[in-house]
């Protein structure tokens, strides 16, 4: 069954915006007609999304920072 754009949110939580839930679906899809297998087109586009979910700089150097 292919994965659509809503299905993304409850697969990975970092899916959080339009893009981000378009490119988990495209990827999951992409997996799933390459393998023929849903666990891993469900998984596979996790890591792409958490790499570009990263949309700020106060996002990227959070950890970073040390409180005063």
């Amino acid at each position: 069954m292919p994965c659509r754009p809503e299905d993304a949110p409850r697969q990975n939580h970092k899916a959080n915006t339009d893009a981000l839930r378009r490119m988990w679906s495209e990827g999951a899809n992409k997996v799933l007609e390459a393998t023929g297998d849903e666990g891993r087109a469900v998984r596979s586009p996790n890591g792409v999304v958490a790499r570009n979910g990263k949309n700020s700089l106060a996002e990227r150097f959070s950890g970073l920072i040390w409180p005063r």
